[in-house]
């Protein structure tokens, strides 16, 4: 990269950094707002087990910033805006094309980065970031542990990531058709290892560092799963699964995020050719997959949590709008 796109991009950066931060008046609430400032602004380091690095980082945030007098709701605020800043640089590496970018910042999702006090913004950025670097290493430019990596950082910063490691499975299967059949072409072995190394060093990082401190956030099991037919306690489940209120919900979450999204999929999905398109394609179906068995324990004030199927689906979505307009000047010179 050379010194002026240098400049470009951290003029980009700041821009769009300050706009989502200066403009926070107009967030949508948090569901977990308030606990949220209160483990930033505790006294003890703690393991959040849903999302550790984001707890951390506001911590540290916290305690560099608010001796200079901001409180700690600015200080998350901010760390949403500058996730937002960061957003935004990934999808102009995506694309430099306006309608991709119009698509994508005019979702919903995008109240995420608005200054919103949550955990989401970082994990949402990250998700975009390793997008972006599995269409460089489908294009041969970096290897699959950096991806490995990527991937595994963006679940510390919240754990919903997991999710998305079937498109890193489908990567390194490699699937692809020779000779009529579907054969799996795998890394060479160096890096088979590195990445199993890569993957042991993520789970000790589970399962060690909260041996060491005060840890939160231990309830991800089978209860905050969406009960399949029968409601053992109404008191808890707002539904069951396939219910009317269970897609109800969902549609509200899809509508809060990306509301052009599917419709647009669904519109565009014979382009869906290349293996990018299809690696991106596999992103939305865990994104959705996930979504539909996870229980929203909040109710609609869960919108920012179900809101992440809106990143892959708005960038994909994106790059077969901008093909498709791009490819009709062409057809119509042939």
């Amino acid at each position: 990269m050379n010194i002026k796109k240098l400049l470009i991009y951290i003029l980009i950066f700041m821009l769009a950094t300050s706009f989502f931060f200066f403009f926070r008046q107009y967030k949508r609430p948090g569901a977990d707002s308030g606990e949220i400032v209160s483990f930033a602004s505790s006294s003890e380091i703690m393991y959040y087990y849903r999302s550790p690095l984001t707890v951390f980082l506001h911590q540290a945030a916290y305690k560099i910033l608010n001796p200079f007098g901001m409180s700690v709701e600015d200080i998350i605020s901010l760390l949403s805006s500058i996730a937002g800043g960061l957003f935004i640089l990934v999808l102009i590496s995506f694309s430099h094309s306006f309608l991709f970018l119009l698509f994508n910042l005019s979702a919903g999702v995008m109240f995420i980065f608005l200054g919103h006090i949550e955990h989401y913004a970082w994990v949402n950025m990250m998700l975009a970031f390793y997008f972006l670097l599995s269409k460089k290493f489908i294009e041969g430019k970096i290897n699959i542990v950096l991806l490995t990596i990527t991937l595994c950082i963006t679940c510390l910063f919240h754990m919903f990531a997991v999710f998305y490691f079937p498109t890193l499975l489908y990567l390194f299967l490699n699937p692809q058709k020779k000779d009529g059949k579907l054969k799996c072409f795998f890394p060479v072995k160096k890096d088979i290892e590195k990445v199993m190394i890569v993957l042991i060093i993520f789970l000790l990082f589970l399962t060690v560092v909260p041996l060491f401190l005060p840890t939160r956030g231990l309830d991800n099991n089978l209860s905050r799963l969406v009960p399949l037919f029968q409601n053992p306690d109404p008191q808890r489940y707002y539904f069951t699964m396939f219910s009317i209120k269970h897609f109800k919900l969902l549609l509200y979450f899809y509508m809060m995020a990306s509301p052009l999204g599917l419709f647009f999929l669904i519109m565009l999905i014979g382009r869906i050719k290349t293996k990018f398109h299809k690696f991106m394609l596999l992103a939305v179906t865990c994104a959705v997959f996930w979504e539909f068995i996870w229980h929203p324990d909040m109710g609609k004030l869960d919108w920012d949590l179900y809101s992440n199927f809106a990143i892959p689906l708005n960038i994909l979505v994106g790059l077969l709008l901008v093909e498709k307009i791009e490819d009709k000047p062409q057809r119509t010179q042939s």
